[in-house]
């Protein structure tokens, strides 16, 4: 029940920013765990195509404490390592310390979400991927064959990748050409998605 209770909660505050570009995703920095709810909401968040930033609140709490600030970068990858393309500001919301340098920090990666990678550049992109790692099919060991990428839009990017009829591509090779694609572009803060379309060839 606590757990239905907490993402209850967590939809009601979600439906409002559900056709919001940007969200500041504010943590405690003192805060000794966190855990399913926030991962749950930042999961759920990049479904809708938001782009994200991390506010540490209570920052000055850490500053001149070496031991607490370790804790807090263990405690941080541990939670949301998995999230490692979000950026995070640290801030002091009582006195307004650095709320001046995250909002700047919003404007200045919202380029991201409007990126348009050329046809040629994701061609290149696509060839090195394979070479770097074999595709992978859902089931079978046979490698699946990629005819090309595409990029479908902006805000977020969102990419197509074409594949032969009847053949499937397995989630953690999607996972891994998202990360790719992070290498090789710009993408810090915002989503990217990618789908897969099978067709048949004459």
């Amino acid at each position: 029940m606590r757990r239905y209770l907490q993402k209850a909660s967590a939809d009601i505050s979600l439906e409002a920013i559900h056709n919001t570009d940007w969200v500041i995703f504010v943590i405690d920095a003192t805060n000794p765990k966190w855990g399913e709810q926030e991962r749950y909401i930042l999961d759920t968040l990049i479904k809708s195509g938001a782009s994200i930033v991390f506010a540490a609140n209570k920052w000055d709490l850490l500053e001149d404490d070496p031991d607490r600030f370790k804790e807090f970068e263990n405690r941080f990858s541990r939670s949301f390592g998995t999230y490692h393309w979000i950026p995070i500001i640290p801030i002091v919301a009582k006195d307004g310390w650095h709320v001046q340098k995250l909002l700047k920090k919003i404007v200045e990666l919202d380029k991201n979400r409007y990126r348009k990678i050329p046809q040629s550049a994701l061609d290149r992109l696509l060839k090195k991927a394979v070479q770097r790692r074999r595709p992978q099919k859902k089931k079978g060991p046979d490698a699946p064959y990629i005819h090309t990428i595409k990029q479908l839009a902006t805000a977020p990017p969102t990419f197509e990748v074409v594949i032969q009829f009847q053949d499937t591509l397995a989630e953690p090779y999607v996972r891994f050409l998202k990360k790719f694609f992070r290498e090789k572009f710009d993408f810090e803060a915002t989503p990217v998605r990618i789908y897969v379309r099978s067709v048949r060839t004459a």
